[in-house]
């Protein structure tokens, strides 16, 4: 364990070696300073979070109003101090910050773990001269990536799905991404010729901010496509073509905190096709939108182990006639900004089709976007989904298009996280399993040997 001093903050470009006096990153003034402005989106209020076990108690400063777990991001500096209520015998405070990504399944899946973060410091003990102080400051900054098997990638955001299947014999996945201060402090009882510890320990958010490269689009004008497949004798054969179509703002990367808007098409050269997804009659369940969430890794046994599931879902109304996107000359299709023509197939005797507008957002607990560390991957889709009238016997089979996309946590031009993101959301707890989310809504499990992934 180090007993070097906390690490510095960073020094100011363009500083003498005559300016030692550099300022603590705090969003209080201390003694002898005033605020002078603040922005209009400023967060709210932010106060201090304590924890107290026996004698020993944490506090750390500038945490988010009703935060009940402490909130850092990208190269946060955790900012607090370490106050003791008797200094008697006490032969050493020792502090750490540690993260790690533990997955598990069944025994003979196996699982994994490994250490993402660790920051051992020593506070105080018997090498110092002057007597333990009943309140130690804490200053330690985050780092932005962590270093593992010679591979460095930026530190993950705290993350927690489990599953568990006691009836349909799939699987039971755990994944998680903790991060947590654990406080030391050591006493020596002369009585007893022995040390005693006494730790105290919590878990943290470990949160790190993101933002679209630029101002995303609120117009749907990227298209993707999807055929809907006739069934012959238990078999898809080729017949009227289905087209069903998903059209996305550009360029796929979008805030958490907006609802993205979208536009789906259907067409086909027999309107009788059209019939039951005509808006007047088609069961609103038949046509989805929605976010996606698709949780991978890879145990120690070399088993790959996934499962996707709903973070969202979509709201569809029918557009109005004039509105038509199949009524455009033009729509731009992913990839290189060319446009292909849709229009000409308006015009052909006998086509018809349909078309709705809506929007959908991530579910509230959602915290960040997909990321992938070690040998895990979270990817996000927005996926349009379309079940015919009885599925299973009928002419048509279902039709599905998933498009990967990126969250963020903030928005292009978001200056600070506003208040209302941190409202009612916690790290989810060792008791918290699939949150609802089921195979009825959307959520498929599956899991391989050698390296091999299921796909969704």
């Amino acid at each position: 364990m180090s007993t070097a001093s906390l690490p510095s903050l960073p020094s100011y470009v363009g500083a003498g070696a005559a300016d030692t006096q550099i300022p603590s990153y705090t969003a209080r003034p201390v003694n002898g300073e005033q605020t002078l402005g603040q922005s209009k989106l400023k967060r709210g209020d932010l106060r201090d979070w304590s924890k107290k076990n026996g004698n020993v108690t944490l506090t750390l400063f500038d945490q988010p109003p009703d935060a009940q777990l402490p909130v850092f991001g990208r190269q946060s500096t955790i900012q607090g101090a370490i106050m003791l209520e008797n200094t008697q015998d006490i032969t050493s405070v020792n502090i750490k910050v540690h993260g790690y990504v533990k997955c598990k399944s069944l025994p003979e899946y196996g699982g994994s773990y490994y250490v993402l973060l660790e920051m051992p410091f020593t506070l105080w003990d018997k090498t110092h001269q002057e007597p333990c102080s009943s309140v130690l400051p804490i200053n330690i900054t985050l780092p932005a990536n962590y270093t593992l098997n010679g591979k460095t990638g930026p530190l993950p955001p705290s993350f927690l799905y489990s599953f568990y299947d006691v009836q349909g014999g799939t699987p039971g996945q755990k994944t998680r991404i903790k991060y947590e201060i654990i406080v030391d402090v050591e006493r020596h009882q002369s009585s007893l010729k022995d040390k005693i510890g006494h730790t105290l320990s919590t878990d943290f958010i470990y949160l790190p901010r993101s933002r679209p490269a630029k101002q995303p689009s609120t117009v749907p004008s990227t298209i993707f496509e999807v055929e809907m497949q006739h069934r012959h004798n238990g078999k898809a054969k080729e017949e009227d073509p289905i087209i069903w179509k998903l059209c996305l703002p550009p360029p796929g990367t979008y805030p958490l905190s907006r609802p993205i808007p979208f536009r789906v098409a259907v067409t086909s050269r027999s309107a009788a096709l059209l019939t039951p997804f005509a808006p007047s009659k088609r069961d609103k369940s038949a046509i989805r939108v929605y976010l996606l969430r698709h949780v991978s890794f890879t145990t120690d046994t070399n088993v790959s182990l996934w499962r996707s599931f709903s973070i969202g879902e979509g709201v569809l109304t029918a557009a109005p006639p004039s509105d038509n996107l199949w009524l455009k000359n033009t729509v731009r299709r992913p990839g290189g900004g060319e446009t292909a023509s849709i229009g000409s197939n308006s015009d052909k005797e006998g086509w018809a089709s349909y078309d709705w507008i809506g929007t959908v957002k991530a579910n509230k607990d959602v915290l960040s976007g997909g990321f992938s560390v070690a040998n895990v991957v979270v990817q996000d889709y927005i996926v349009l989904s379309v079940v015919p009238p009885n599925p299973r016997g009928g002419s048509l089979l279902e039709a599905k298009k998933s498009v990967p996309i990126q969250l963020t946590t903030d928005e292009y031009d978001s200056p600070v996280i506003p208040s209302e993101f941190y409202e009612d959301r916690k790290e989810p707890t060792e008791d918290d399993s699939d949150n609802g989310h089921d195979n009825t809504n959307g959520a498929t499990n599956g899991h391989g040997t050698n390296g091999t992934n299921g796909t969704h």
